[in-house]
């Protein structure tokens, strides 16, 4: 009796197993999606196809901040194209941050998952200190150039005053910097994306996380 219970159970398990609907195609498209989002550098797009928290995993999330903290200086009271430039270094960042994206084919689906090999930008791989170097060559370049401009900004605005047009005095070719010899001094690492899919309340296919490993 016990053997014929366990050959039934094992035949209901195997035909539930075959009956299970396959979601390959929609859970590629949709890793596919995610990932030319990513490697377009187009962020939030990426992280409306994600769950809550996945973008914090991926370092994605605070890219924006970051650089605006770093740089705050070149922000305050700054001329729009200064801004503009700081705004198309931020998307050259975004779009270098990863490279070499491949999907693999590995779909499962009894964990509706599939993984990604990329190349991840790690940003702490060079050194602020190469920023500031620069921004101190430029500044002294610009102060020996336009000393009598800024005197005449010092005796109208004060040293708060002379520091600002100093600063957005350089900043053009600082960011050109950033976005040149900087950013290409960066170091990459090669990644493995395990993604989870779970369909929401839409039916709509969103990644639930994605597991990182090395290689």
């Amino acid at each position: 009796m016990k053997k014929l219970i366990t050959s039934i159970a094992v035949i209901l398990t195997l035909t539930i197993t075959a009956c299970a609907p396959n979601y390959k195609e929609p859970v590629t498209k949709q890793a596919q999606s995610f990932l030319k989002k990513i490697d377009n550098g187009d962020f939030n797009g990426a992280k409306k196809l994600c769950a809550k928290g996945v973008g914090k995993a991926i370092a994605i999330d605070s890219v924006d901040q970051t650089i605006d903290e770093e740089y705050a200086n070149y922000l305050t009271n700054a001329s729009d194209a200064t801004k503009q430039a700081l705004e198309d270094y931020k998307q050259s960042i975004k779009k270098a941050m990863f490279e070499n994206i491949k999907l693999n084919d590995d779909y499962n689906n009894s964990q509706y998952s599939i993984s990604a090999k990329l190349s991840y930008l790690n940003t702490s791989s060079v050194s602020q200190e190469m920023v500031k170097t620069k921004a101190n060559e430029l500044s002294t370049a610009y102060i020996n150039a336009h000393q009598q401009d800024l005197v005449a900004v010092y005796k109208k605005s004060g040293e708060d005053g002379m520091k600002q047009a100093v600063t957005e005095g350089i900043a053009a070719d600082l960011i050109h910097y950033l976005k040149t010899d900087y950013l290409a001094k960066m170091k990459y690492t090669k990644q493995t994306w395990t993604m989870k899919f779970v369909q929401n309340d839409k039916k709509q296919w969103t990644i639930k996380t994605i597991a990182i490993t090395k290689g």
